[in-house]
C-alpha cells in the first residue's frame, strides 16, 4: 500500500532510518548517522513526542546516552557499565551491567538504576530502581528471544514484577511473549 491515508500499515526502510504509519496511531520514523566515533540519533512520533541522542561507547565497554525530549522538555544522561564480560564464541559479551540514568525537566524528572545480568544466550535477570515522582523497584526475569538476550532464540517470555515503594499502591506483574519468524 502506498497511499498512507487508505492503508493501515506501513514501512519502509532506508540506510540510515525507518518511516512507519499505523493506522489510528500517526507516523514513527527513526534515523541515526554516525557522527565523532559515536550515534547520533531521532526518534520521531507524529503527532507526540521527539526524543534527540547521541551514544558514545568508551573503551572498557561502557556507554553515555545524552537525551532531549521534546515537548516534554526534559534531559536525561544515560551511562551504562560493563563490569565482566563472558566469552560466546569468537566474541566476547557483556555478562553484568549497570546503567544509571538522571532525568531532568520534564514530567518524570529523577533517577533510575538497572543492574543487567546475561546469565547465558538464552537467559537474563534485570533489577532496578526508580526514583521519580512514585518511586519504585523491579526485577525481571528474560527467556529466550528479547533485547536483553539478544534476540538468540526464535521465541521468548519475559516476566517482570514492579513495586511501588510508597505506603499506597500494589506491586503489578507482567509476562511479554516474543516471537520472530524466519524465512
Amino acid at each position: 500500500c502506498l497511499n498512507p491515508f487508505t492503508c493501515s500499515f506501513m514501512d519502509m526502510q532506508f540506510p540510515n532510518g525507518q518511516l512507519r504509519y499505523v493506522a489510528g496511531d500517526g507516523f514513527t520514523t527513526r534515523a541515526f548517522l554516525p557522527l565523532c566515533r559515536g550515534i547520533f540519533q531521532a526518534h520521531a512520533k507524529f503527532p507526540g513526542e521527539k526524543k534527540f541522542s547521541y551514544s558514545f561507547k568508551n573503551r572498557s565497554g561502557g556507554s553515555i546516552t545524552p537525551m532531549v525530549q521534546w515537548p516534554d522538555k526534559s534531559f536525561s544522561l544515560g551511562t551504562i557499565q560493563t563490569l565482566s564480560w563472558k566469552r560466546c564464541g569468537l566474541m566476547l559479551q557483556p555478562a553484568l551491567q549497570f546503567s544509571i540514568c538522571p532525568t531532568f525537566g520534564g514530567s518524570r524528572p529523577g533517577l533510575s538504576m538497572e543492574l543487567i545480568h546475561s546469565v547465558n544466550e538464552n537467559a537474563g535477570v534485570v533489577c532496578g530502581y526508580s526514583h521519580t515522582a512514585s518511586p519504585s523497584a523491579y526485577a525481571s526475569i528474560s527467556i529466550g528471544r528479547s533485547k536483553l538476550n539478544g534476540s538468540a532464540a526464535s521465541s521468548g517470555l519475559v516476566l517482570r514484577v514492579d513495586a511501588p515503594l510508597h505506603s499506597f499502591g500494589r506491586p503489578w506483574f507482567s509476562i511479554q511473549m516474543n516471537s520472530g519468524l524466519e524465512f
